[in-house]
């Protein structure tokens, strides 16, 4: 029903499904663009990622309006969690343990009007390269750890009973200038003191409240392939990286150059990302370097993380691994 709707007012008919062989060199192209902009990149950092479809997207009620998610694996290194695809280095320390595979990114089968592949303009549909490539930059670290738990906000994860932030976490700063996270992952912020900001751009809130996946892991600004509402198949082409996705991508340890300004456009619909784990879900494991190699496998929508394993209080952490899966809930309004 709705992908009728929204073919019809496209003028057009629903493009073919979109096979996995396409999704697979479709990501394959995505990752490449990104690292010939963000060299610091793992070359072949999509090798490690598992895409794929999830049929349940698009179908099921409690999913009617999701268009994908995507997992991370990240280690912790210092006193912070990173993402094992944020450089070469983490790549290979991640993969001393994890060879199963270092993240996942799982689309609908068939959105509304069908994935638009091409970088030509279209009307009403969703480009396949710009839900790709949005994906992919949180795969690369870009969301914030903050969360609500009993009416409170709190911040990072534990190891062993001790909290640890990540790498965007400690970014995050007031628009005073003061640290949003304090020690123990302590959140020594409260909403109202926003805006937030990371490297000078922006984050973004919806108004008062805590949307826990989309507050202060998206820009503010309209325009970037980072911002929390995106234009669905924007007239001018395929999204470009700008220099406000790359202050964020800085703040993970990830450089890149020839970054476009921020451009407002305007489209026929427009997309909502939300990163929310299904109710009941878990959303991190924690396992180590020994005595077994943590498990990546993440099997359907609603978070089949495996069990970790943990070292004793006595053994020593050269590698800890945490697997977060990030549900990336994409709804789509006419407008």
């Amino acid at each position: 029903m709705y992908s009728s709707t929204q073919a019809e007012i496209s003028g057009k008919e629903p493009v073919p499904d979109l096979s996995l062989q396409e999704l697979h060199t479709a990501f394959k192209e995505v990752w490449q663009e990104v690292h010939s902009q963000c060299p610091t990149l793992p070359a072949e950092g999509y090798k490690h990622i598992k895409v794929g479809f999830d049929n349940n997207l698009l179908n099921e009620p409690k999913f009617k309006r999701v268009l994908g998610w995507a997992t991370r694996v990240e280690i912790l290194s210092g006193a912070t969690w990173s993402s094992g695809l944020s450089s070469e280095n983490a790549m290979s320390q991640a993969l001393e343990v994890e060879r199963h595979g270092l993240g996942s990114v799982m689309i609908a089968k068939s959105p509304p009007g069908g994935w638009w592949r091409s970088n030509e303009p279209c009307l009403s549909k969703f480009r396949l390269q710009d839900v790709l490539k949005h994906e992919l930059l949180h795969l690369l670290g870009i969301s914030t750890t903050i969360r609500s738990e009993n009416g409170e906000l709190v911040a990072g994860s534990p190891f062993q009973g001790i909290c640890f932030p990540s790498d965007f976490d400690t970014h995050i700063f007031t628009k005073d200038g003061e640290r949003v996270i304090g020690r123990r992952c302590s959140f020594q912020a409260s909403l109202e003191d926003g805006p937030f900001y990371v490297n000078g751009a922006e984050l973004y809130q919806h108004q008062d409240s805590f949307l826990e996946g989309t507050t202060l892991s998206h820009l503010a600004q309209d325009g970037a392939l980072l911002t929390a509402s995106v234009g669905a198949c924007l007239p001018r082409g395929a999204r470009d990286l700008t220099t406000l996705d790359g202050d964020l991508l800085s703040a993970v340890g990830v450089q890149c150059h020839d970054l476009k300004d921020v451009v407002v456009s305007q489209s026929a619909s427009h997309v909502e990302i939300h990163e929310d784990l299904p109710e009941g879900s878990s959303e991190r494991q924690y396992t180590v370097q020994k005595p077994a190699r943590a498990q990546s496998e993440v099997e359907s929508v609603v978070s089949a993380v495996p069990e970790g394993t943990h070292l004793d209080r006595n053994d020593s952490c050269r590698l800890c691994l945490s697997l977060v899966t990030i549900f990336l809930a994409i709804i789509a309004f006419l407008i």
